[in-house]
């Protein structure tokens, strides 16, 4: 590449989502970084227990060279020793960096149901795998947060590409088999108990939250439902594991499917975005709010994307790109071309029963429908703060 390709080049990338975080404000109201509390710990699920002093406060940085185990918690079967086969679902990782030397390593197998006390306690299948990680700030309504993470699906590894999971039979009976020091007595599903066949792969949720910042469970009203925000890929059956993309789809909205008056998911689809064998860098600017005055802007690698209307989903459907009946596909931003919408817009968080909104946790790593092979993911360099110019990062903003 010459000196004058490069220039154009360079002058194309300013002009195409390249939009610096000066310009983005200059846009966009400023807000102040919201007050940090902390939550109560959720016995069933935490391996560790968050206390006042451990808390992070915004702007905090993690590059997983150390871990803050006080400050993390982890959602996984190694949380309950029956179940647990001694192969570790999360390690600090020396194989894979982005920046720092270190990332997180997250493993998922098969049966790793991580509420498998909830199993015993209720009789209801969970059916889910995951491997995740959370951290706990109250983020309060009305209030704006950077969120930045680094994933890797590596070179090697698995897309999810199986699109019906075990049977039901065979999931309580070799989950028994398969870990071999549970006294739990090995005994078929009830016939009443069933596993749907539906599979995903989430990477990333801010989920609502189980319990307030003073410890007190939390009763949502009739539309307190699905994570009101989550990054998945997609799993593409009719696309051979030998094509090492898939599409990212960043799902937006407050959803309930027994109560449609809750609202309704946007579902922002990236064709293509992610790569075995390469680092993907988010960033998210989320506005938190219970109403329509909610909002979001997304950053994938260093460039804002936008929805672009004139694109029909299903003429992109190499890599299954349709994603449920209000799939979006998102483009580099351009600032000079009007179509383009950067921001997705709507309510973000849930209400209790008493009417005030609920803030919601992040959580990273691994959740999926029941499938039958092991998958690793590694995630690195996470930063949150009130203001872009606060965040820690290995790369430019």
């Amino acid at each position: 590449m010459n000196a004058k390709q490069l220039t154009i080049f360079l002058l194309a990338g300013i002009i195409t989502g390249l939009i610096s975080c000066k310009e983005y404000h200059q846009t966009h109201e400023k807000t102040k970084p919201p007050q940090v509390q902390p939550l109560a710990a959720d016995d069933h699920f935490r391996s560790y227990t968050i206390t006042d002093d451990e808390t992070p406060s915004l702007p905090y940085y993690e590059n997983f060279n150390t871990m803050d185990t006080n400050v993390w918690t982890f959602e996984s079967v190694e949380s309950f020793p029956d179940y647990y086969d001694h192969d570790p679902r999360f390690a600090i990782s020396e194989q894979y960096s982005r920046a720092s030397g270190k990332s997180l390593m997250c493993k998922v197998k098969a049966h790793d149901h991580a509420a498998m006390n909830y199993f015993e306690s209720t009789g209801n299948a969970n059916c889910r795998d995951r491997t995740e990680t959370s951290i706990f700030p109250y983020q309060p309504a009305y209030t704006g947060v950077y969120y930045a993470w680094s994933i890797l699906i590596p070179d090697d590894g698995t897309f999810q590409d199986q699109l019906s999971g075990y049977n039901d039979d065979w999931l309580w009976n070799d989950t028994c088999n398969f870990m071999p020091n549970s006294s739990h007595p090995c005994q078929p599903l009830p016939p009443n108990i069933k596993c749907s066949g539906k599979t995903y792969q989430h990477i990333t949720q801010w989920h609502k939250n189980i319990k307030d910042e003073n410890g007190s469970t939390i009763e949502y009203d009739s539309c307190g439902g699905q994570p009101p925000i989550y990054v998945a890929y997609k799993p593409c059956d009719t696309v051979p594991e030998s094509v090492k993309e898939r599409s990212l789809v960043v799902s937006y909205g407050l959803y309930r499917p027994s109560n449609a008056a809750c609202g309704t998911k946007q579902n922002l689809v990236f064709p293509g975005i992610l790569k075995k064998g390469e680092w993907i860098d988010l960033i998210t600017y989320i506005y938190w709010a219970p109403d329509t005055t909610g909002y979001m802007d997304i950053w994938i690698n260093g460039i804002q994307y936008a929805w672009d209307p004139s694109i029909n989903p299903k003429s992109k459907n190499g890599l299954c790109n349709s994603w449920g009946g209000n799939s979006r596909i998102m483009v580099p931003f351009d600032p000079g071309n009007s179509q383009l919408e950067p921001t997705v817009r709507g309510a973000n968080m849930y209400k209790d029963v008493h009417g005030n909104p609920q803030s919601n946790y992040f959580k990273m790593g691994q959740y999926r429908g029941q499938v039958t092979y092991t998958q690793t993911g590694y995630v690195d360099e996470f930063s949150m703060a009130g203001s872009c110019d606060q965040l820690t990062l290995p790369y430019p903003f």
